[in-house]
């Protein structure tokens, strides 16, 4: 989570500068077992693949103030969400490849949070029953993709600016537990039915629109 912040922060302040930075940005394919692996996040132990819809991605984005300055790494990926042994194993990797200039300080992952993608892929026993145990297949294909998307983003860094816009969404989604929302001391302070998009963050190298990061924090 610090480093998320961290990012955010790095962000925000890039943008409030209106400078140039050096951005770079890589996608590779992290989608796992086809079949007969019990999906994430529902705790469904019926719930399992039969196939694949679509394809998952990770997609990475690097930032730096300069060609030599600390970097900052966010990788987003299609899965319900990134966990701590991923994080792990891709920071061993890019140490072999990079040394120290990827590490757990400026590398933040984190999931788009489907239930759609094969679990298994947790180092803690709670989040595996419903996979039956850990499934190798399905850590190592994200690992492998966290780190070649890195390195697609590490080899493609161009200068260019970071742009940010700020809005509301209404009837967006509904609240999933509306007894639970009703116990927070604070509930009537919130505007109802109005979602906050914050960090809608685009990116721009060389005039031309490069990435789009768009941030709806919103789970209720």
């Amino acid at each position: 989570m610090n480093s998320l912040v961290k990012f955010l922060s790095f962000v925000f302040v890039a943008v409030s500068a209106s400078q140039a930075y050096y951005i770079g940005t890589g996608r590779y394919d992290i989608t796992g077992p086809a079949a007969e692996i019990n999906m994430m996040g529902y705790a469904n132990p019926s719930q399992i693949s039969a196939g694949i819809h679509l394809r998952q991605w990770s997609r990475a984005f690097v930032f730096a103030e300069s060609v030599n300055s600390k970097r900052v790494v966010f990788v987003n990926l299609d899965a319900c969400m990134a966990t701590q042994i991923m994080k792990l194993e891709a920071i061993k990797k890019l140490k072999d490849a990079y040394g120290d200039m990827y590490t757990e300080e400026n590398v933040a992952i984190s999931g788009i949070h489907t239930h759609s993608g094969p679990g298994g892929y947790w180092q803690y026993l709670l989040y595996e029953v419903t996979s039956l145990g850990f499934v190798k297949q399905s850590l190592d294909v994200v690992v492998n993709g966290i780190v070649e998307s890195i390195k697609m983003a590490h080899s493609n860094m161009k200068e260019g600016q970071l742009l940010t816009s700020m809005g509301s969404l209404t009837n967006a989604s509904i609240n999933r537990s509306p007894y639970a929302y009703e116990q927070n001391p604070d509930k009537d302070e919130y505007v109802h039915l109005c979602v906050e998009q914050r960090g809608f963050a685009r990116t721009c190298c060389f005039g031309l629109l490069s990435l789009q990061l768009n941030c709806l924090f919103h789970h209720r």
